[in-house]
């Protein structure tokens, strides 16, 4: 069984600011690479797929050697990056499913998306999700049968909906429930990244 990997960074994140969230130092790298780093520590290069938009070059520029998936339609919400990123996994006939991260979710350990996908293996045909403080979200795993339900997603929702579904595994992450939207959370993220060393 083959798992691919979409990290999800095309947004403007505009209540950041003029800058790009997403190329902010944090620690001694930037914020992007905390979740790539993770997830290319458990998968190849050729199974990880970086959904860029706003500022596709710059980002791109930091990982040559991913498969990059430019979203032109960046502007139009979560939904568009989905598609892009469920449309290139289609294009592998060997991938069974894909983990869907979000770029900003820094305190994202290689461990919790580990726990993720060893709860896929042992239940594929099933969606296996975070679950924060009696919410469900990403990171998550699809399998491929759910594929056209995600390209049916719309505007900035995300797949909440999918994932209040009865065929979901939840598996319990505190990490996820924290991600960088404003310059405040970076800051936070910067004293939660120290308190955890």
């Amino acid at each position: 069984m083959t798992l691919n990997a979409a990290i999800l960074a095309a947004g403007q994140s505009q209540r950041f600011g003029e800058a790009n969230k997403l190329l902010a130092p944090l620690g001694d790298c930037c914020v992007l690479q905390h979740s790539v780093g993770a997830v290319l520590s458990l998968l190849p290069e050729q199974q990880v797929q970086l959904v860029v938009g706003h500022q596709a070059a710059a980002l791109a520029a930091l990982y040559p050697t991913l498969h990059h998936c430019h979203n032109s339609s960046y502007q139009q919400g979560l939904a568009s990056s989905l598609h892009c990123a469920v449309q290139q996994a289609e294009e592998s006939q060997h991938c069974q499913a894909l983990l869907v991260v979000l770029a900003d979710q820094v305190l994202l350990k290689a461990d919790d998306f580990a726990r993720l996908i060893r709860a896929w293996r042992q239940q594929p045909d099933c969606i296996i999700c975070a679950d924060y403080g009696q919410r469900r979200g990403v990171p998550a795993i699809f399998p491929r049968a759910v594929w056209p339900q995600l390209h049916e997603l719309q505007g900035d929702q995300g797949a909440k909906a999918l994932l209040r579904s009865n065929d979901v595994v939840a598996i319990a992450m505190a990490n996820a429930a924290f991600d960088i939207d404003t310059p405040e959370d970076l800051k936070q993220a910067q004293s939660l990244l120290l308190a955890q060393q």
